[in-house]
Order: C-alpha cells, then sequence, then structure tokens
C-alpha cells in the first residue's frame, strides 16, 4: 500500500519523516540527525519516492521514469544515484538500515514513514525550516573527527562534528595565483554495476586518505566535489574558480572474478586529459589494486615525495581480502554508532575488528580502529554509571589492540601514531602530544591527527599547540571549499580566537546547527551576549535536540544575570537521568550549581573510571582533584593542572552555591 493510500490526505504534506532523516518535498532538501545531506536533484527524487513507498518494493522501471523520464539511461545511471543516497546516509549495502536492494528488481525503503505538514524541528506551521546555504556539504567523516564529536563535542552537546560546504559559488572568480597545481577535486567512482559499488566505495576512500596524507597536494573538500559533480560541461571552470588545478574521475567495474578500474585526471585551465589508466586485477588482488591507483594518482597529480615514501602511505596494511571487508563493516558500525548515539552497534562493530584480526594478526589498523572504540564506549554518552566498573576491561583491551598495532605497523610514522595512542593510556599526554607533533611533521596533511593533537595538547596544557592545530584545521578545511565545526571550549583560554572562529563560521554558514551551538558559546567567551542572544534565538527554533538547546539557553541566561531561571532549567535536565553525565554536570555547574554537579560526578570517586574521568579534562571548570587517582595520574605525566576555572559567562554566585 503506498504511503497516499496509508496516510490518505497526509500525503500531500511538505516533510516525510523517517527516523531521523527529514525530506522536504517543496524545497527538494534532507536532513539527517539535523545536520543537512549534499544530493543531487535526481538523488532527491529518488529518495522522495521511495519514502513515499516506505517499506515497499519500487521497481527499477519506476526510479527511472522517475529520475530519467524519457530518457534511455543505463542500469549503471540509477546505480550511481543509489550508491549517493547510501554515503549520504551512511547507510552500508551489505548491511543496509536504510535503502535494500532487491537485485534485478529495485530498491526498497526500510523505515516507517509518516508525513507533516510542519518540520518537525520548527514550531510554528509558517515558517520555512533552517536552510543551509547551498554550497553546503556533509563530506567525509575523517575517523578523529567523529571520535572527537563522540568522546567530546557530543558531550558538550553538539550534535556532531561534520565539514560544512563553503566553496565559492558557481560565477565566482578565482585569480590565476590563487590555482594550485598540485590540486585535485577527487569525484566518487563511478559502479558500473551493482557489485562493483562497495569496491568503488573503498577506493574512493583509499584515495581520499592517500592524497589527504600527501603533504604537496590539496584535496578539494565535499562542497566544491558537490559543485563539480553538478556541473556537466562547466566542470573544469567551477573546479578552477575554487582553486583547484585537476579533476579526478573513475569507474570500477566487476566481470566474474576480475575487477576492471579506469581513472582519468584531467588539467582545469585546458580541459584535456593529462593521465589516464587502466588496472585489470582479480578480485583477490583487490587490495593492492586500491594501493596502486592510490599511488599512480598521487604520482600523476605530480607529489615530489619520495616514492617508497609515497607507496608507504598507500599501503592499507593487509593483503587479506576478507580481514579488509571485516575491517570496514566495523568502521561503519562505529562511524553509525556515534552519528546515532547508538551503543548497540559497538557490540557488532567489536565482533568485526576481532574477526578482521583474527584472519589477520598482523592487520594494524583493525587493531588500532579497535582500541579506539574502546575509549568511544568510554565515553558517558554510550555508558551509564553502572558500566564504569567495566573501565578496568575497556582499558586492558585498549592497551592490547595498540600495542598489537604498534608492533605490526607498516612504517615507522605510523608507529609514531600508535604510541602516542599508547601513552593516552596511562594519561601521560606530554608525551603522546611530542609523539603527535613528530607524526605530523611527516604527514601533516592528515588532518584526522590535528583534531588528535588539539584534544591532547589542551589536557597537557599546551595552548600554543591548541591554537596552532585550530589554525591549522580551519586553514586547510577552507582551501578544501568547507568550515568545520570545533568546539569552542578549546578557545575558552582565548577570546579573541573564539569570537574570530564564531564570525566566519556564521558567515560562511549561518544555518547549520552543530556550528550555531559552538559559535553561540563562542560568542559569550567573547563577551558578545546581544549578539549570542540573537542567534539562541535561531538556534531554539531550528533541529538541535531540548537538552542542547536548553544548554544554550542556560549559559545564555547566566550571561545575562538571570541566575534563578539559569538554575531552574538546569535542574530540571539533572532530573533528566536518561542524559549523559557530562551534560547535566556542565549545566549545572555553569548554573552555579556546585553540590549538584559534584553529585552527578559522586558516582565515579573511588572507581576504576579512568577512560570515563579522561573525557572531562578538556573542560578548564573541571576539578581533578576531585578524584585523587586521576590527579596522582596526571601528576605522574608531568601535568600541573590549574585549579578549576568556570567559563566568563557561568552564573556568578557565592561559593558552596548550589542546593539539592
Amino acid at each position: 500500500m503506498r504511503l497516499e493510500d496509508r496516510l490518505g490526505e497526509q500525503a500531500g504534506e511538505r516533510f516525510l519523516i523517517g527516523r531521523d532523516l527529514v525530506l522536504d518535498r517543496q524545497d527538494e532538501r534532507a536532513w539527517l540527525a539535523g545536520r543537512p545531506l549534499v544530493l543531487g536533484g535526481k538523488a532527491l527524487a529518488l529518495l522522495e519516492e521511495l519514502m513515499r513507498n516506505a517499506q515497499l518494493l519500487v521497481s527499477k522501471e519506476r526510479l527511472f521514469e522517475v529520475g530519467w523520464t524519457g530518457q534511455a539511461v543505463s542500469d549503471a545511471v540509477l546505480t550511481t544515484a543509489i550508491r549517493e543516497l547510501r554515503r549520504a546516509l551512511d547507510d552500508p549495502a551489505r548491511s543496509p538500515l536504510w535503502i535494500e536492494t532487491q537485485h534485478g528488481k529495485g530498491y526498497r525503503f526500510l523505515p516507517a514513514v509518516e508525513a507533516r505538514a510542519v518540520h518537525p524541528g520548527l514550531r510554528d506551521a509558517g515558517k520555512s525550516p533552517p536552510r543551509s546555504d547551498d554550497r553546503t556539504g556533509t563530506g567525509p567523516k575523517p575517523r578523529a573527527r567523529i571520535l572527537l564529536a563522540a568522546v567530546l563535542v557530543l558531550a558538550a552537546g553538539a550534535a556532531l562534528v561534520w565539514t560544512i560546504g563553503a566553496g565559492p559559488a558557481a560565477g565566482d572568480e578565482t585569480e590565476e595565483s590563487q590555482v594550485l597545481h598540485k590540486s585535485v577535486a577527487a569525484l566518487p567512482f563511478r559502479a558500473i554495476d551493482e557489485d562493483a559499488s562497495d569496491l568503488a566505495s573503498g577506493l574512493d576512500e583509499e584515495i581520499a586518505t592517500t592524497l589527504a596524507r600527501t603533504p604537496d597536494i590539496q584535496v578539494a573538500g565535499a562542497g566544491v566535489i558537490r559543485q563539480v559533480a553538478e556541473a556537466g560541461g562547466e566542470a573544469d571552470r567551477i573546479a578552477r574558480d575554487a582553486g583547484f588545478g585537476h579533476i579526478l574521475t573513475g569507474s570500477v567495474r566487476t566481470e566474474g572474478d576480475a575487477v576492471r578500474v579506469t581513472a582519468r585526471l584531467t588539467d582545469t585551465a585546458t580541459g584535456r586529459e593529462i593521465w589516464s589508466e587502466r588496472f585489470d586485477r582479480p578480485l583477490e588482488d583487490i587490495i593492492a589494486l586500491q594501493e596502486d591507483v592510490a599511488f599512480a594518482i598521487a604520482r600523476a597529480i605530480g607529489s615530489v615525495m619520495d616514492p617508497e615514501r609515497l607507496r608507504e602511505m598507500t599501503r592499507i596494511g593487509t593483503r587479506s581480502v576478507e580481514a579488509y571487508r571485516a575491517w570496514r563493516a566495523g568502521r561503519e558500525l562505529v562511524d553509525r554508532a556515534v552519528t546515532n548515539s547508538d551503543p548497540a552497534l559497538m557490540d557488532e562493530a567489536r565482533a568485526f575488528y576481532a574477526e578482521a584480526q583474527r584472519l589477520d594478526p598482523q592487520f594494524a589498523r583493525a587493531h588500532w580502529e579497535a582500541a579506539y572504540m574502546e575509549l568511544v564506549t568510554a565515553n558517558t554518552i554510550y555508558s551509564d554509571t553502572a558500566d564504569i566498573a567495566s573501565d578496568t576491561e575497556r582499558r586492558k583491551r585498549y592497551i592490547g589492540h595498540i600495542e598489537a598495532a604498534i608492533a605490526a605497523a607498516p612504517s615507522d610514522t605510523d608507529r609514531l601514531l600508535y604510541r602516542a595512542a599508547r601513552e593516552m593510556a596511562d594519561l601521560n599526554y606530554r608525551q603522546s602530544v611530542r609523539y603527535l607533533e613528530d607524526y605530523l611533521e611527516e604527514r601533516p596533511g592528515d588532518e584526522d591527527i590535528w583534531y588528535s593533537l588539539l584534544e591532547q595538547a589542551r589536557i597537557a596544557e599546551r595552548y600554543d599547540l591548541v591554537e596552532k592545530a585550530i589554525e591549522k584545521i580551519v586553514a586547510d578545511t577552507r582551501s578544501a571549499g568547507a568550515y568545520p565545526v570545533i568546539g569552542t571550549n578549546y578557545m575558552a583560554h582565548n577570546p579573541r580566537l573564539a569570537l574570530r572562529y564564531a564570525q566566519e563560521g556564521m558567515e560562511e554558514a549561518p544555518d547549520y546547527t552543530a556550528l550555531q551551538f559552538q559559535a553561540h558559546r563562542a560568542f559569550l567567551i567573547a563577551g558578545k551576549r546581544d549578539t549570542a542572544r540573537r542567534l539562541l534565538g535561531r538556534m531554539t527554533r531550528g533541529q538541535l535536540p531540548r537538552s542542547v538547546r536548553d544548554g544554550a539557553r542556560i549559559r545564555q541566561l547566566c550571561a545575562d544575570g538571570k541566575t534563578g531561571e539559569a538554575q531552574a532549567l538546569a535542574r530540571s535536565l539533572l532530573a533528566d537521568k536518561e542524559l549523559p553525565l557530562v551534560v547535566r554536570w556542565s549545566s549545572a555547574l555553569t548554573a552555579g550549581l556546585d553540590r549538584e554537579a559534584a553529585a552527578v560526578l559522586a558516582p565515579l570517586e573511588g572507581r576504576d573510571a579512568m577512560f570515563t574521568l579522561a573525557q572531562f579534562l578538556i573542560y578548564r571548570e573541571f576539578d581533578a582533584g576531585q578524584f585523587p587517582d586521576l590527579a596522582a595520574a596526571l601528576a605522574r605525566s608531568g601535568i600541573d593542572r590549574p585549579p578549576p576555572e568556570k567559563p566568563s559567562y557561568a552564573c556568578k554566585v557565592g561559593a558552596g552555591a548550589g542546593t539539592s
């Protein structure tokens, strides 16, 4: 039964909602968990048709009619459009949560769907939903950025750490000097057949990882890539206007037990092909194929890196196809668990990582990813106080995985990264920071690790490196056509830095909710109460979760001197035991309810909860002295943590304020 038949008059309503996916049929836009999705017109049309027929099989013929009316197109065109949807939804074809494939027949949208006249994040029916800049793009989700989101920024209430497109508009002019010769807009490889879809996705990821790590090559972000992909005959001009000298395109085809990859590089100044190559391998050699393709592309763009060092960076670390697939499945599950705050997926991910390690005990990446999953699950978003006792076993598993990664590291450079992670287990952040600095000397383009450096330098009281990391992340992300969302609690020591970040962010992407949350705090850090208040008014009409909006309201009320209202709101959050510890603790402390805030963390005292407690070290207001074991570990590592200092916008009340 179609949605029209099931919902009657509701079928004509503007919004279709399935789980946390919202589709605006009128403005042709979509959001997942509050973040705007980057989708072309064809993909949006297919998504609407699938959602209108939720849980029913929609034939390929019907989808061709919807997306390409009157046109004779191949199955590969539909496959590519469905793949675009899956990438946006983080939905692996092998274990889908959103779109199921019926091979040779069509596709099915799995969740139930309802239709509404009003966007679920808005209060008034007459208002349009928050509109993101047309250049907005979600982009790929780098590992460290996702993990930082889970462990740090989600704890502060932001929905995610994402980059949002901020590339030049189609008609903007860029001076010749701004076009970088060694730069590329790498478009997703096209899957010629359905079986090639997963291979193409893996190839995209390896190429992106290799090029991002190559220090003398600049890679376009998702905002630019989207413009180029949709520009048709104007692609070269769009890429060049954005400052990129090359466009990379390619395709993947499977034929029985063989795979063929074709890659092509064009010069945006002339539109001429400057390099192309075809790679034919048996499917069992797919890993070596991915490494060879990534290496060849970097060389073709013109990297002057020593070939052996470049080859070293392309190494995936295993020759077992099955181990590689299990590892990727684990990664996808962790990504989805973090994105959706769904701890149940972590156990599934752990099983896949264990399988990858069983198949290839020398697969360093699998050990590394498994270790960081243990770190993520130590966060109170994923574990309640009753589960804190498992920190002992969690720490043992973390150390075991990291030491295995160190032993199996494919290069000395990779080993630096793994040694930094090992030092974290003992809260030896200063040594960890030194290892990360050495690693970034070798691979300055590895943006993920700049996020790791940001976190650990903050805990190690290395504010010079905190600011260096922020400047690097912002500069690199903007040059790639995007703008990063960074927790502005990292900027509390420097109001001028916080203000510049907030002003730039709100100019680049004024309607992006995760960035709004961070910018609001930054404006308060900088003393711009009126600007923050105006921004809060927009935030309360948006799609942020209630607890996040309330957290922002508490800090605004405190900044405005309305302590009573702030404390009343904070107490309502304290009463909600379903909220993460860190959210309740932070809200109470900001509102001046010091005793209540201490009581939130009291269950952790005297327990082996190092991993859980470590997440609070990024907050200057956190009193590590409340936990003797934690304070002693920091002292052993040479960190002289200063007395706790509340944010400048916190409610001003007497010492020991707050009553139960």
